[in-house]
């Protein structure tokens, strides 16, 4: 696995903040472990470094979307941890792009191929509950093949998620 280097784009104060995000690494061991992404569309959605993406591509994922809020800072170095440690034939296959939650889904759906994502990952959120609807993201016959929680903080998600 490549490793996951600090941007030139952040700041000394958002660098602090990426190392404070274990579940990243938690959710990046699960994928590569159980191999849940092999020959899947996967979704990330508040990414942040997009660590668990670029394990879900390196393992074998058929398309990756890593978006996160669309600050250009924040964006930039998604796609700078992108193009750094992703092989160019396995980049060509991961799209970043800024989303903020509650926005109309239609262009991450289009990145899907329209058919929604099978694995959507989830690592340690911070949202506003009202915000949150998964339906729209899933694909084949409206569920996830799997939804990768790693949310010790805020398990009433899993609960919304489900009844979605």
């Amino acid at each position: 696995m490549g490793t996951l280097l600090v941007s030139p784009y952040l700041t000394r104060h958002d660098a602090k903040l990426i190392n404070r995000w274990n579940t990243a690494r938690v959710a990046s061991d699960t994928i590569y472990h159980l191999d849940i992404s092999r020959g899947k569309k996967v979704l990330e959605l508040g990414a942040g470094a997009g660590l668990p993406s670029l394990t879900a591509a390196m393992c074998g994922a058929e398309k990756v979307v890593i978006t996160d809020y669309p600050d250009q800072s924040l964006v930039d170095n998604m796609v700078w941890n992108a193009d750094v440690n992703l092989n160019q034939e396995v980049r060509g296959n991961v799209d970043v792009e800024g989303f903020v939650w509650g926005a109309k889904v239609d262009s991450l759906l289009e990145k899907s191929g329209g058919d929604g994502y099978d694995v959507l990952i989830l690592s340690d959120l911070v949202f506003n509950h009202s915000q949150v609807c998964l339906s729209g993201f899933v694909g084949r016959g409206g569920k996830a093949d799997k939804v990768a929680f790693s949310v010790d903080r805020i398990l009433q998600f899993a609960h919304i998620a489900q009844t979605e």
